[in-house]
């Protein structure tokens, strides 16, 4: 960089530090002329310059892990990062290419080296003269004869044997290390240059990027999350789980020393700088790869071993130091761009166990067997991941959460993971999420996602119950799909309808599907309906909990809209009887079509029926959701529970609130596309 220097500068060649003014950052500051370079093939950062860095200067430097290569005569950083890329442009104005290859690099390395080498076998040499020389006044192997030679004479000749012996020794020892360094310097730029090695390389380059790219995603998630309006519980709850605010935070906030405000302020300019600083990570790695990819083209590209052989699960490749494996599986490149899809590596099961075998390792090929092939399929297919409420063999009841909160801590936590359970008598293998359970055990405990549908452990033996024989043609299952029911509605409805099935079979989903492909012929219609604010999964499930709905329970939905609320409650196991006033929604939740105010309701042995709870979001329009609420109380057996949400007015509050055990305010925005304030209540049925 070459800076504009004062004409009353009192020291214009070394100016590190103004003479006039003393200060490094005045318009008269001048560092000596550097010019800075950058090599992909290495990784490094150089830094030149033509005069002694200034003591200030220096430190910065030596700061940012460059180090002076004497015999170079420039400073050398390690690997290149942003901080260092930083700091070379703001001295040098830019970064250049290197001028110099790897191998011509290493080749004047190895230059410097034999010339050390060179040095030190001549003094190795003549060291071993000077001891030629001393011991020819003492035989060597013979002993000191008093009288020839005075005694203290000798025994110092002999001594300085000893050391020039122990000096020549050292030298030539010496000597071959140099020779021994120059020979691996060019062997080092060898190998950084052979195919396979760079292909292991860009692999490492792709790992890394797609760690970048996912932290880079975190925070853009973060900044778009915090810059919400947040409760103080929720800020606190997503404090608690959130690595990139800054230390301390959390607690500041759950002490009340800080504002919700001010924490949010401090988690976006965290995730600000840590989604800038990624994303310079990633433009660097891909410049990388893309070199790297380049070479890899030039000098034999290893995406040809592919093409040679056509690697399939079952077969079995050969490896210079492994020997034959057996294929389970074939690892393609997962994240986006031009290498997508391309085969990177091979999970094998050799002699020494399951492990990844690169491309470029593999030497020869045996295509498998049919058999072969169907063995290894069966080996590696993943069992089915269960679902279900319950209890575990300690007699523990299994932890609950939605969906959402699972996806974010299970990203978050290592004690939010997926295990594997063998089969035994009662069920066949599967896999179960499981967390460490609450209090700072680390044990684990199963979970229940509330708001996704039930899937029950499959029975032992790797059988999947069957459909009665007469159900294999039944039309009525692709009448039921057609009309959008779920594989679990579809099997519900057989069951009201006297056809009982424990749970759904491939013929469902196959009758599914084939209806899908016929309503997408006719075209994707929308149904639309008055008053109608789907209740969100996550705040579906939450009331189920409430209302304490159970395996076998009968739960009334008077007001059932999308469905939201009827699926969230046969999740847990309830017996739903949903009223929808809108006849098309009425298909797709299988509830009865009348208005609530006018359904009677059906009848059980003469009496009227009564539920065990009541989950509802009623219309709101003219405090109609008042007279729903307390309509629905009625179908409530003695004891039973209501959960509601409904407008938080003054009418409500006068008629609802007295009844109510619980009301809550739900935040605003809660419902998509309205800004009504609403409550949710819980109350009793009359007793």
């Amino acid at each position: 960089m070459n800076a504009t220097i004062p004409d009353d500068c009192t020291s214009p060649d070394t100016c590190g530090v103004c003479h006039v003014c003393q200060k490094p950052n005045c318009p008269g500051h001048s560092f000596p002329t550097m010019d800075a370079t950058y090599d992909p093939a290495d990784n490094k950062l150089r830094l030149r310059s033509v005069a002694r860095l200034p003591k200030e200067l220096y430190d910065r430097v030596k700061a940012a892990g460059f180090h002076w290569a004497p015999q170079q005569k420039l400073f050398v950083a390690p690997m290149w990062t942003p901080e260092r890329a930083d700091l070379a442009f703001e001295l040098c104005g830019d970064i250049g290419d290197e001028d110099t290859s790897l191998v011509e690099r290493a080749e004047e390395r190895a230059e410097r080296f034999e010339v050390y080498q060179e040095k030190r076998a001549d003094d190795a040499e003549r060291a071993h003269e000077a001891v030629a020389a001393i011991a020819d006044n003492i035989p060597l192997g013979q002993p000191i004869l008093i009288g020839h030679h005075s005694q203290r004479h000798a025994e110092k000749d002999a001594e300085r044997i000893k050391s020039g012996m122990r000096k020549a020794i050292k030298l030539w020892e010496t000597s071959k290390y140099w020779e021994r360094r120059a020979a691996g310097a060019l062997r080092l730029a060898k190998y950084k240059e052979d195919p396979g090695v760079r292909h292991r390389r860009i692999k490492g380059l792709e790992a890394d990027l797609r760690k970048h790219e996912k932290s880079r995603s975190e925070s853009i998630g973060g900044i778009k999350f915090w810059s919400t309006t947040l409760t103080r519980d929720q800020a606190l709850k997503i404090a608690n789980y959130d690595r990139a605010l800054p230390y301390g935070t959390w607690s500041a906030l759950d002490k009340n020393e800080i504002t919700v405000e001010e924490a949010t302020k401090r988690a976006v300019e965290a995730h600000t700088r840590n989604a800038e600083w990624r994303e310079r990570w990633i433009s660097h790695l891909n410049l990388r790869l893309t070199y790297e990819r380049a070479m890899l083209g030039e000098t034999g590209d290893i995406a040809v071993h592919a093409e040679k052989f056509d690697v399939k699960p079952g077969g079995q490749v050969l490896t210079e130091h492994r020997g034959w494996a057996v294929v389970l599986r074939v690892n393609k490149v997962a994240q986006s761009g031009v290498n997508k899809g391309d085969v990177n590596s091979y999970t094998v099961r050799g002699r020494y166990g399951r492990m990844k075998v690169g491309i470029e390792e593999v030497v020869d090929y045996r295509p498998p067997s049919e058999e072969d092939a169907a063995k290894v399929a069966a080996a590696t297919k993943l069992p089915p991941l269960v679902n279900y409420p319950g209890t575990n063999a300690k007699g523990e009841t299994f932890h609950e959460m939605t969906k959402k909160e699972w996806d974010y801590r299970a990203k978050h936590s290592d004690s939010y993971r997926t295990v594997r359970v063998k089969e035994n008598e009662k069920h066949g293998a599967h896999r179960q999420r499981t967390m460490w359970k609450p209090g700072g055990s680390f044990e684990d405990i199963e979970v229940f996602i509330t708001d996704i549908p039930r899937k029950d452990p499959p029975p032992p033996g790797g059988k999947k119950p069957e459909l009665p024989e007469r159900l294999l043609h039944e039309p009525r299952i692709g009448q039921l799909a057609s009309e959008g029911l779920s594989d679990a509605q579809i099997v519900a409805k057989l069951a009201r309808e006297g056809t009982s099935v424990s749970k759904p079979d491939v013929i469902v989903t196959r009758h599914k599907f084939e209806a899908m492909k016929e309503t997408l012929k006719a075209g994707v219609q929308v149904v639309s309906a008055d008053q109608l604010f789907p209740t969100p999964p996550d705040l579906a499930a939450r009331m189920v909990r409430l209302a304490g709905v159970g395996e076998g329970d009968r739960v009334l939905e008077p007001s059932a809209g999308t469905g939201n609320i009827v699926q969230a409650i046969r999740a847990r196991g309830g017996v739903v009887t949903a009223v929808e006033i809108n006849p098309r929604l009425a298909r797709l939740t299988d509830a009865h079509c009348a208005d609530f105010l006018d359904f009677v309701g059906p009848e059980a042995e003469g009496a009227p029926f009564e539920f065990d709870a009541v989950v509802m979001n009623p219309p709101f329009k003219d405090a109609v959701d008042v007279m729903h609420i307390m309509r629905a109380r009625t179908f409530l057996k003695p004891g039973g529970r209501l959960v509601a949400i409904c407008a938080g007015g003054p009418r409500q509050a006068e008629k609802l609130k007295p009844l109510a055990e619980t009301w809550e305010e739900l935040p605003a925005g809660t419902f998509d596309g309205t800004g009504v304030r609403t409550v949710l209540l819980t109350m009793r049925g009359p007793s």
